[in-house]
């Protein structure tokens, strides 16, 4: 098998011999392009490491200082919450800012806006979960 770089001969090229160029093409850009993904990788080590290196610095430091503690002050229980609604006047009060808050967010004015229904959730932690599933869906309320 030769094989002249500058001039081939395509008299006796058979179909190995094209297999053979096309197999050390293939390895030729495969073999770059491992070359080129180790040159990011390390270049994106030494970027991170300086763009990192003062907050190293300001870590050691914080490490070499000794803590000191104040004395701890009493801490205040906190107060007790009461399942009973609020007054109809402090719920009117909120609705009005949320109201506010509302047609402020979306540039209208607020006697566009009308309020149909409002309720308190008695457990916060199960709104937001059930907010997050609506929002995962694609459910858009109102729209």
């Amino acid at each position: 098998m030769n094989l002249f770089l500058l001039a081939v001969s395509t008299e006796n090229f058979t179909f190995f011999d094209g297999c053979v160029v096309a197999a050390a093409g293939i390895l030729t850009v495969i073999l770059i392009l491992f070359i080129i993904s180790i040159c990011i990788s390390v270049s994106a080590r030494i970027i991170y490491f300086f763009e990192h290196k003062g907050e190293k610095e300001i870590l050691r430091k914080k490490a070499a200082q000794p803590e000191v503690h104040a004395p701890a002050a009493p801490v205040p229980e906190p107060a007790a919450v009461s399942e009973a609604p609020l007054p109809l006047q402090d719920d009117k009060e909120l609705v009005a800012a949320i109201t506010a808050a509302i047609a402020a967010s979306m540039n209208i004015s607020p006697n566009r806006l009308i309020v149909r229904s409002f309720r308190r959730p008695k457990n916060w932690q199960n709104e937001a979960i059930q907010e997050q599933i609506y929002h995962s869906a694609g459910f858009k309320a109102g729209l």
